[in-house]
């Protein structure tokens, strides 16, 4: 065992090169330490710490865990900023810095942690994200806050359906990780400037690529002009083609690259699609991308502010989690979540199948149903449902292989939910004027699940504009 491989950091200093010379370590059965890692060496881990030799003095005693040096995570699958043409040709990056109200999570909590399985946490995120259709007035409620995915184009509609709300009111925008979303119109200026950047390192680390590496230290002026651009050029309907052509050069050259692919030089993708709320540009697909202004518009905004909202709304919808789960929602790093994390939330020990004992968030008392809902229940979510954005997939679906199918990173499956539980997959196909629903159950359905089935596939077939739904099981 070679110390650094271990999970967490101590600082150990001299106090390890003694304890190693005088055989402490090799009598718990380490052989060698990468000298290179000290003084903040990981540590070895907890057995064999108890295990130290009683005649030597172990350099653990009293020792702390010292402050792990940030690491940018990998952009998950999925998370690449795209729209209907996907993205542009130039690698995704990591996320920056948010802002928001202060707090860790080692303090941000009240009272002791209480014990949550996979079947109550399922149970409870099913009726946050108001898949029982419990409410009399149908609304987004914290979806409102974080939207509704749009990918694949018209997957939002399927899941407003879901959940038996109207699409009225709501503004397809590109948002979190430049994804386009469904948002509330009047939530859009809040919205704002809660994703804005705190400040240039945090602006230059959402879109630092290989591709226009020196231009991302613009920073907030990256930001800035890129949105000021978007302004200028889209007052009126435009194909996305002709914004970013436009755009690309109203903005300073290093933020533009030469793209092999479609062999024009043109702004980054990344950093268009990100500034794209700021510039005030609704998303609108069919037959290729089009932009147009937002109507009204808003400022830009001067700072961040409000991002504790997006924390404590993630919380909420997807809730008990983590600030590394919320990290790679808001596609930021794991460090920057900390640093604002809200105060006053719910501790939580997540037990059981995809838990391991966990330490989680809720963003409020509120724990959810005492109990799973009806097991006859059935909803068919769409690829990209918000339900199936938490970041603990190994939670959602704990099978592997049914993991990779429904987070495929191309064409990835609807799922089909039975009370909370994911229960199988399926694939729409029109058929002329019907929809052929194909669904590939996880296990034999009773016969009162069959038949809620085929009425939930009639849900789609309206959502999608159809006459009929031809259901059929494999």
């Amino acid at each position: 065992m070679t110390v650094p491989q271990a999970i967490c950091r101590f600082d150990f200093g001299n106090a390890v090169k003694k304890a190693f010379l005088t055989g402490g370590f090799k009598k718990i059965g380490i052989k060698r330490i990468q000298w290179s890692s000290l003084p903040s060496v990981r540590s070895v881990s907890r057995e064999k710490r108890e295990k130290w030799p009683a005649d030597i003095e172990s350099p653990f005693a009293g020792l702390t865990r010292g402050r792990r040096r940030a690491r940018r995570p990998r952009t998950p699958a999925g998370l690449t900023a795209t729209d209907d043409d996907g993205p542009h040709h130039d690698r995704t990056a990591d996320g920056g810095v948010m802002t928001g109200k202060s707090g860790s999570p080692a303090t941000g909590h009240s009272g002791p942690a209480i014990g949550m399985d996979r079947a109550k946490i399922l149970a409870r995120r099913f009726a946050a994200h108001g898949l029982d259709r419990s409410s009399g007035t149908p609304d987004l409620g914290e979806l409102g806050v974080l939207g509704v995915q749009d990918t694949p184009a018209g997957s939002a509609r399927l899941a407003l359906a879901a959940r038996g709300v109207p699409p009225d009111g709501l503004e397809r925008v590109w948002t979190f990780r430049g994804a386009p979303h469904l948002h509330r119109a009047d939530a859009l200026p809040a919205l704002a400037a809660a994703l804005w950047p705190l400040d240039d390192a945090d602006a230059e680390a959402r879109i630092r690529t290989t591709a226009i590496k020196e231009g991302a230290k613009l920073g907030l002026r990256a930001f800035r002009t890129t949105a000021e651009a978007l302004r200028t050029v889209v007052t009126g309907p435009k194909p996305k083609g002709v914004v970013s052509g436009e755009v690309s050069a109203l903005v300073d050259p290093s933020l533009t690259f030469d793209c092999a692919t479609c062999g024009s030089r043109h702004v980054s993708g990344l950093l268009f699609q990100q500034a794209g709320l700021f510039g005030g540009v609704r998303v609108t697909s069919g037959g290729g991308t089009t932009l147009s202004p937002l109507e009204p518009g808003f400022a830009l905004p001067e700072a961040a502010h409000g991002t504790d909202a997006l924390v404590r709304a993630y919380l909420h919808l997807h809730g008990p989690a983590g600030p590394a789960e919320v990290a790679k929602y808001l596609g930021v790093r794991t460090p920057v979540v900390r640093a604002v994390w809200p105060e006053g939330l719910l501790e939580v020990e997540v037990t059981g199948e995809g838990g391991g004992g966990r330490t989680a968030w809720l963003a409020g008392p509120d724990t959810g149903p005492p109990e799973p809902g009806p097991g006859t229940t059935v909803r068919l979510l769409p690829p990209g449902d918000p339900f199936l954005q938490g970041r603990d997939r190994e939670l959602l679906v704990p099978d592997e292989g049914r993991r990779k199918e429904v987070w495929r990173a191309i064409g990835g499956a609807g799922v089909l939910l039975v009370g909370a539980e994911p229960a199988g997959t399926w694939r729409a196909k029109a058929a002329g004027r019907a929809v052929a629903i194909t669904v590939a159950p996880f296990a034999p359905l009773t016969a009162p699940v069959r038949r809620a089935l085929e009425a939930e596939a009639g849900v789609v077939a309206a959502a999608r504009g159809a006459d009929e739904a031809r259901l059929h099981l494999v």
